[in-house]
């Protein structure tokens, strides 16, 4: 890996671009015949009209195995996530295939199989132990091979595959700036700590002198990695029999270049306060120490630890670093300390980066407690 050779490189270039992308090659195509064309907008539009928050659900083709995604907010960079991703890592990662792609109305329009099975989400309750972690181990080793994914090491950026700014449900809305495409994780950094300092400016003169006491504990030297950022339960499609398999990983929708933590943190941010997972998963006999336990006290550390993200309903700007979540109450915030078995396991698949952040200072013992129960987790898991 890391050479100009690489077969698991990913540049701008490489990808189809274009308004009205269609590729004839596809499975739609071998199935419906070569003279066959995708659904016009207008029918897709008839097909679904129902709405979710003001966002078009997806239209479903069953007859014709089609699901196509559209709206004002889908971009292109979805469909050309979905293309190389199946291109370069076509056995590994599974995805839905991608059949095309076209705008109208200041629509975009992507073109997808329709992957036949449930969500993780769904299904999970009725899962015995032994399945969760089977599934859980499919889903480690997806994402270890999504991880090989690599840039131009002459042309690296953190943004959307086509450099464009990410889209990550943090970043959009219409108070913040685009975010990026940033050059260094450095900028992207910098841009965060921005976020933070927005509404104080009319109780400093100087808005560059607004304090950051977060911003240090950032890694700078992070690789850039590609991340799906949105690795919820409900975006992980598995098999109705048995065993239990992982068929498909769906919505690439906020995907992109991002630091190597940003997978977890971001998992961490969408895992639902309370909930049956982990609430079930912190049960059980603790096992005893291990050497794998050393690697996980490394991994939780690290990914505690960096930035987290979460949206505070009054001020709206972003509140950094879970791992201080279990020193402080915030009651209005969208997050929660890691719960989901599915989530722990993406720890696993990050960086160790042994003795980068130091321990916080303060409530030393309730801290101990939660990163104990995470660690006996792990352990457990990864025996």
């Amino acid at each position: 890996m890391g050479t100009d050779d690489s077969p698991y490189k990913i540049s701008v270039g490489m990808l189809p671009s274009g308004s009205s992308v269609v590729f004839k090659e596809s499975a739609y195509f071998l199935q419906n015949g070569p003279d066959s064309s995708l659904p016009s907008p207008a029918m897709v539009r008839t097909n679904q009209c129902f709405e979710h928050q003001g966002e078009s659900l997806p239209a479903r083709f069953e007859a014709l195995n089609l699901l196509v995604k559209y709206g004002k907010e889908i971009t292109i960079a979805e469909g050309q996530y979905l293309w190389a991703i199946r291109r370069l890592l076509p056995s590994q990662v599974p995805i839905p295939e991608v059949y095309g792609w076209c705008e109208e109305g200041g629509e975009v329009f992507i073109y997808m199989e329709l992957v036949k099975g449930v969500t993780l989400e769904n299904r999970w309750e009725s899962l015995l132990k032994q399945e969760r972690i089977k599934v859980c181990e499919q889903l480690r080793a997806i994402l270890l091979e999504l991880r090989n994914l690599q840039q131009d090491p002459k042309n690296q950026f953190l943004g959307h595959i086509n450099r464009q700014p990410l889209l990550d449900i943090v970043f959009t809305d219409n108070t913040k700036p685009p975010a990026g495409p940033f050059a260094l994780v450095k900028d992207f950094h910098d841009w965060l700590s921005y976020l933070t300092k927005q509404g104080k400016e009319i109780h400093w003169p100087d808005p560059s002198l607004i304090p950051d006491p977060f911003r240090d504990l950032l890694p700078d030297d992070s690789p850039i990695t590609f991340t799906h950022a949105d690795l919820h339960p409900s975006n992980i499609m598995v098999s109705t029999d048995e065993p239990c398999r992982i068929i498909a990983i769906i919505d690439w929708h906020q995907s992109g270049w991002y630091p190597d933590y940003w997978e977890y943190c971001k998992a961490v941010f969408t895992a639902e306060p309370g909930g049956e997972w982990g609430t079930e998963i912190l049960e059980g006999p603790s096992k005893k120490p291990h050497d794998k336990v050393s690697f996980v006290r490394d991994n939780m550390s690290t990914a505690l630890s960096i930035q987290a993200v979460s949206i505070r309903q009054n001020t709206r700007f972003i509140q950094l670093t879970s791992y201080y979540l279990s020193l402080q109450s915030m009651s209005n915030d969208s997050i929660s300390l890691p719960k989901y078995t599915i989530m722990h396991i993406l720890a696993t698949a990050l960086d160790s980066r042994q003795g980068a952040i130091e321990q916080p200072r303060g409530d030393e013992k309730r801290w101990q407690r939660s990163m104990k129960a995470d660690i006996i987790l792990m352990s457990n898991i990864l025996e």
